[in-house]
Order: C-alpha cells, then sequence, then structure tokens
C-alpha cells in the first residue's frame, strides 16, 4: 500500500474512531524505529503500530505480538513517563501530506493539564517517530538528525519540531477541477507525473490509478487527451475514495501478495482482491512476513558484509597461494641445474653469464645453458641452484597446506554465506 498522504488521510479517521478517547495503558518499543502503544477504548485492548523503518514505514492497529526489550531506550522511557495514563484527543494527518499527529492528554508532575504529541513521519528512508512536548519542543525522536545529516531541518531534543519544507502543492483533499487544470495547463509529458508533481501527498502508484480513472491508461500524455476533462475526472475521484474504502490485500497470478490497497484500484483489476474489515487488518497481514523478513535482513546486514568481507579476502589468499605453488613446479629444474654444474665446474669461468654442460640424464647428453651469477664463482653458482631447490621444495610443501586450510576457511564461509541467505 502506498502509504502516501491520501491513504494516511484514510488511515488516521479509522485509528481515530477506534482509538480516539482511549487510555495509553502500556507502551513499549521492540525496535529502534519501531513504537507499539496499548490503548484501552470501549472495553477493549488494542495495539497501535507505529514504524519508521524505511521500507515498511507505516501506522496501523496489530495483533501481533511483539517482545518488550528488557532495557527499553530512552524515546520509549521517555514516552512511559509522560504519556502513560494518558487519553489519546485526537489522531489526523498534517498538511495533507504523510504526516500522523497522535494528540494525548495527561497529567504533569504538578496535576495539571497537559498534552503532548507523537508526530510520524512516513517518508521513505527519511521517516522518523518523533515526541514533541506541550511546548512545541522535541522530546526525542526513533532518529536524531543533526546538521551533518540534514542542512535544511534537524531534529534534536530541546529544538522546536518544524514540518518538513512545505512543496507547494494543492492538497489532495482540496483538489478542484479548475485549480488542477491551471496547475497543469501548459505542461507536458506523462498524465500520471503530472498529478504527483501538482498534488500534495501523492504516490506514483495512486497517481497512476488516478490517471487511469481519467484517460483510461496509466501512460496516458497530456498531449493525448482532454486535459480539462481528465482534472474533472481526477477531482471528482478525490472526492468519491473515502466514500469507497474496500481495504483489500493483491495476489498475483503466483498467488503471493504483491500490496495492500484502502481502496479499490481500477487499475489492478486483474488481480485477486482478498478484502479486509479494516485497513489496519489489510495492513497488518501484508506486513507480519515482510516485516519479519526486513528485519532479518536488517539485522543480518552488518554480518552479511563481515562474511563477504572474509570471502574475498580468502579468494585473494588462495590465488596467491596458487601462484606460489605454480612458482615451485621449477623445483626439478633447479635440483637439475645445481648437479650439472657441479659435475662440470671444470666448464664453468667467473665472470661468466652462462655455460652450456652436458645433460647426462637424457639420452645422446644434449648440453642445456645454465645461467650464471657473474659475481659468484662455479661452485657458489651450484650452490645457488641447490638453494633454490630446496625453497621451492618448501614452498610446495607449505603452499599445499595453506591451499588445503584456505579452502577450507572458504568452503565454511561460503557455507555460513548461505545459511544466512536462506
Amino acid at each position: 500500500m502506498p502509504l502516501d498522504g491520501l491513504t494516511l488521510g484514510l488511515v488516521a479517521r479509522e485509528l481515530n474512531e477506534a482509538l480516539a478517547g482511549g487510555r495509553v495503558n502500556k507502551i513499549i518499543q521492540p525496535e529502534r524505529d519501531e513504537v507499539i502503544l496499548t490503548v484501552r477504548n470501549g472495553g477493549a485492548n488494542r495495539q497501535l503500530l507505529l514504524s519508521a523503518t524505511a521500507n515498511c514505514a507505516r501506522a496501523h492497529l496489530t495483533t501481533t505480538h511483539k517482545n518488550n526489550p528488557l532495557e527499553p531506550p530512552a524515546l520509549c522511557m521517555l514516552m512511559r513517563k509522560h504519556i502513560t495514563g494518558g487519553r489519546v484527543c485526537g489522531i489526523r494527518t498534517l498538511e495533507s501530506d504523510r504526516i500522523l499527529e497522535i494528540e494525548i492528554e495527561h497529567f504533569d508532575e504538578l496535576g495539571d493539564r497537559s498534552r503532548k504529541r507523537i508526530i510520524c513521519e512516513f517518508m521513505g528512508k527519511h521517516s522518523n517517530l518523533i515526541f514533541v512536548g506541550g511546548d512545541g519542543r522535541i522530546i526525542d525522536s526513533a532518529r536524531r538528525v543533526n546538521e551533518t545529516i540534514s542542512s535544511v531541518r534537524e531534529v534534536l531534543p530541546g529544538l522546536r519540531y518544524e514540518l518538513p519544507p512545505a512543496h507547494g502543492k494543492i492538497p489532495y483533499d482540496q483538489v478542484t477541477a479548475e485549480a488542477l487544470f491551471e496547475a497543469l495547463s501548459g505542461k507536458g509529458g506523462p498524465l500520471h507525473k503530472l498529478i504527483a508533481g501538482a498534488i500534495s501527498g501523492m504516490s506514483s502508484q495512486t497517481a497512476r490509478e488516478l490517471a487511469f480513472r481519467a484517460a483510461g491508461s496509466e501512460e496516458a500524455h497530456s498531449d493525448e487527451i482532454d486535459l480539462r476533462a481528465a482534472c474533472e475526472s481526477i477531482a471528482d475521484s478525490l472526492r468519491r475514495i473515502p466514500e469507497t474504502v474496500a481495504p483489500a490485500i493483491l495476489y498475483n497470478e503466483d498467488g503471493a501478495p504483491v500490496d495492500a490497497v484502502a481502496f479499490p484500484y481500477l487499475s489492478r483489476a486483474h488481480l485477486r482482491a482478498e478484502p479486509f474489515p479494516s485497513i489496519s487488518e489489510a495492513l497488518d497481514a501484508f506486513y507480519r512476513s515482510r516485516d519479519m523478513a526486513e528485519r532479518i535482513k536488517q539485522k543480518s546486514a552488518a554480518l552479511h558484509r563481515t562474511l563477504k568481507k572474509n570471502i574475498e579476502r580468502c579468494e585473494r589468499k588462495l590465488a596467491l597461494q596458487r601462484e606460489a605453488l605454480l612458482g615451485s613446479q621449477r623445483m626439478e629444474e633447479f635440483r637439475l641445474k645445481g648437479e650439472l654444474l657441479t659435475a662440470n665446474l671444470h666448464l664453468a669461468r667467473k665472470g661468466a653469464k652462462s655455460v652450456e654442460v652436458p645433460n647426462y640424464y637424457e639420452e645422446g647428453m644434449p648440453l642445456l645453458s645454465v645461467a650464471l651469477d657473474e659475481r659468484l664463482s662455479p661452485g657458489q653458482n651450484a650452490q645457488k641452484y641447490f638453494k633454490l631447490y630446496q625453497k621451492a621444495r618448501n614452498a610446495q610443501t607449505l603452499a599445499a597446506e595453506q591451499i588445503e586450510k584456505t579452502s577450507a576457511e572458504l568452503n565454511y564461509l561460503e557455507g555460513q554465506m548461505d545459511n544466512l541467505e536462506k
């Protein structure tokens, strides 16, 4: 489900109906970017999940049980201190965008009534949960944003909370055909891109659905349609969507869930839809397995990097060891030259660069050219070849042992990487 301003507005309306007037009984923070409030209302306890996970940012009621950490994070402790026992005054969206505000009234240390807010910004990788006091200053947040992270807006304890910069778009709940036509006139390109660029809180997916409803195709181009008629259709669709809420999970031909929607998407009519009584139930069911996979991916990322780094190290090490093993194959050549030079010292002269000696090990004793070090005597040259032979022999034994150990380590690491992927 594209949790854009339009859909979030429907979610906020549903949550407000279910929780407004309820008492906050319990607060847990199972993940760094996730908070669950247990609210008792109408004689029943309901869990409100607020998640700022980059790929799964959302807010909805949940029945999924999550463990409470033994040491709650600072944000959780501050929320418990300030709003446990407080009443939910209202849940609404801000600026018709992807920002959800939960206002809670409680009694402060002096026994006076006070109101605090939990502001949920659902903006992809910039998503955040921000706890704001009655004076408008930030008490704490799931993600602290300083000037090194953002030069536009800091989110730090003690600073006054400010909304993200406005985009100058038309709020989705204030769209009129005339205003939209004026915003799109003179602009060319795919209709869905123009819609997303002109209306606030509009995801690409919702913009494509509106383009489909207005022009019969998600890829309709503004130059190929009656733009005024399309704007009238878009404005009418936006007015009607809140009246046609029909939560569902969509499945592809293979039976795999591909999305959760709050209202019918005509552009996806070919997909099988499983209806749900509420948007929260649809979101809870859709994200249950997806969120678990995302959490596992997050927690395993550091281990994945460590395994990958060590696998690459082993591969480089193995290549060097195999290269050393190939170099040791000249071992017999060194031994042969050392023996033949020893047997023919009288043919060598000090200062010569090479000498030709008969090879007694081959039939016909052909001459073999033996390179010499000009600085050494014939005897010293022979000893040099024997030393090279011994070094190559030792290297061969050592390289074989090292290759065996490195190969075993590499197999182990690749096995652990496979286990991690599974």
